[in-house]
């Protein structure tokens, strides 16, 4: 019968524990978090982890040597302005309009970008209850691409690409240059003639805030 009871009594405290735990509403949270949140900038120095998220080359345009190139972009830092007991929830998806977005204020330097028809439903940004945000973007950009003047094989065309992308004026926000992303070529989609051949990433300012991909994509001729 103690048995009985006992186990009863460690039930009571796990319902207990749950119903503590929703006991905020996760709207009243996030109110609570955003009451005098200015999105407009950062309050302190803030590292951004960048990753272009490059998937696929759409297309070559060797006329107008231009490529256009389908990126699923992620992009994660910490927002010291964005920190709760984890008892209340442990993380909660928000969109990028109430809060500073590393994606808003990231812009492509040398040419056009745009949302891709299905980045409505998938550009969104996770928060942690640490304060840690995670922010994805799924977009089409087109980019100058040049051939090179050297080729190495008679049968195969080259031409070198780059992404180059600049963090709009904030000194507190850089690029972070000790997580540069690592990128798996045989997991890039392209036309059935075209390949890419290697790729690397560096920031190219002493400030943090230029950040540069360049790739070569070869078609067979």
């Amino acid at each position: 019968m103690v048995a009985i009871t006992f186990l009863f009594y460690l039930v009571f405290l796990c319902i207990a524990g749950n119903e503590g735990r929703s006991a905020i509403p996760r709207q009243q949270l996030v109110n609570n978090l955003l009451r005098g949140y200015d999105k407009r900038y950062q309050s302190d120095n803030t590292s951004v982890t960048f990753n272009p998220g490059l998937t696929r080359v759409i297309s070559l345009d060797e006329t107008e040597e231009s490529v256009k190139l389908e990126l699923r972009q992620s992009f994660s830092w910490i927002d010291n302005r964005l920190v709760w007991n984890p008892d209340m929830a442990e993380k909660f998806q928000i969109e990028a309009r109430y809060i500073w977005s590393a994606f808003e204020n990231t812009h492509l330097q040398i040419g056009t970008e745009e949302f891709a028809s299905d980045a409505k439903s998938e550009w969104y940004i996770t928060v942690s209850f640490n304060g840690s945000v995670n922010e994805l973007a799924h977009v089409i950009v087109e980019v100058p691409c040049e051939k090179e003047a050297t080729q190495c094989r008679h049968d195969v065309v080259t031409y070198q690409c780059s992404l180059v992308y600049q963090l709009k004026s904030d000194d507190r926000v850089f690029f972070d240059s000790e997580n540069m992303p690592q990128v798996d070529i045989q997991r890039i989609k392209t036309p059935s003639n075209q390949e890419i051949l290697e790729t690397y990433t560096e920031i190219t300012d002493n400030s943090n805030t230029r950040f540069k991909m360049v790739f070569d994509i070869s078609r067979k001729t």
